[in-house]
């Protein structure tokens, strides 16, 4: 069941209603937080509007989320489409609020949220999807996390193997490093000096051309999102080497934006947390 026909209703650009909830939605603004009266939610309204004509075209009903926030995605994903489940980790541990507004709507068994997981943990995340998933495959993931190269890339790899052949993988806010202006091009950015995603996207885009089987579609939608399709050349659970499918013939190394198995500047991380939490 999804409620796309008649809902969200909005009340302004960044205000909105689902049938049970009411969210407050900003790109930018990390000082939202959820609590009893509204939502935060990191996505604007053309990003979930994209959701709705490039990914729920579908049923959907088993979801695997990389950085839950405030919880906005989860419980307007919960709202929206009702699946039968939606795991969804972060760095930050739900807050009390966002943990009684699920128990209040009695969304317990389908709502689960992990906190304290690094995005690089890639033991711990397929832990967390064994234990929440079993056996049975996962229709969508969602990477909303860190953004950066090597965790996201490590992630991806970890997981990607849990999904059903066909189903999809969503990166978000990968073109960072090519955003205009400020912060993005200056010294100020979030991701100093990082490896930019854009390597990863180079990476899968090679592998659809050696193992389309493996990586059966990769969907650049916009410099936010691109869709990941997986192939039925994967075993269930089967963890995914990039490296190890892409064909690449002799000495023709394809040359990326630049050396990209770096990890982020010693503290980077935490300081982007601290910014940002």
């Amino acid at each position: 069941m999804t409620h796309w026909n008649d809902w969200p209703k909005w009340t302004g650009d960044e205000v909105f209603r689902t049938p049970r909830f009411q969210f407050t939605c900003s790109v930018k603004d990390y000082s939202l937080k959820t609590n009893q009266n509204e939502i935060a939610l990191l996505k604007n309204r053309e990003f979930l509007e994209l959701y709705r004509d490039r990914v729920f075209t579908d049923p959907v009903r088993k979801i695997f989320e990389l950085g839950f926030f405030q919880g906005g995605m989860p419980l307007f994903l919960a709202d929206m489409v009702a699946p039968e489940k939606i795991v969804a980790i972060d760095w930050y541990a739900p807050s009390q609020e966002l943990l009684d507004l699920i128990k209040a709507n009695e969304l317990e068994s389908s709502v689960k949220l992990f906190g304290n997981i690094d995005q690089g943990d890639t033991k711990k995340i397929r832990s967390i999807l064994d234990e929440s998933f079993g056996d049975e495959p996962v229709d969508l993931m969602i990477d909303d996390c860190s953004h950066f190269y090597a965790q996201t890339k490590a992630s991806f790899q970890a997981a990607f193997g849990y999904l059903k052949p066909g189903g999809k993988y969503i990166i978000e806010d990968w073109g960072w490093t090519h955003w205009p202006g400020h912060p993005w091009q200056s010294p100020e950015s979030p991701f100093g000096e990082s490896s930019s995603m854009s390597n990863l996207i180079f990476e899968l885009i090679m592998a659809l051309a050696s193992a389309s089987g493996v990586v059966a579609g990769v969907d650049v939608v916009n410099p936010a999102c691109v869709i990941v399709t997986r192939g039925a050349g994967l075993a269930h659970k089967e963890p995914l080497d990039l490296a190890r499918i892409t064909n690449v013939a002799g000495n023709r190394r394809a040359r990326l934006i630049e050396a990209a198995e770096a990890p982020p500047p010693p503290g980077l991380l935490s300081r982007l947390r601290a910014k940002l939490g």
